[in-house]
């Protein structure tokens, strides 16, 4: 885990509340974060497993931008 701490891969955004990508690991885990959701999404349809999927997938971006970002000041 330390490794990961050296440079954070998100930062505050400079208006509002959560997180921007920092580096390429960064917008890297956004780029595949977004196609987890259009995947999902496509092959679920309107599957009711569909949501919950979504929110596990949420979750999971959430946890690896909290464990890799700067906090502000």
């Amino acid at each position: 885990m330390e490794g990961l701490r050296k440079k954070p891969w998100f930062g505050p955004k400079r208006i509002g509340w959560g997180f921007r990508p920092a580096t390429w690991q960064g917008w890297l885990v956004v780029a595949v974060y977004v196609a987890v959701l259009v995947l999902t999404i496509s092959r679920f349809g309107k599957s009711s497993e569909k949501y919950l999927l979504l929110a596990l997938e949420t979750a999971a971006f959430l946890i690896v931008a909290l464990l890799t970002s700067r906090k502000r000041g």
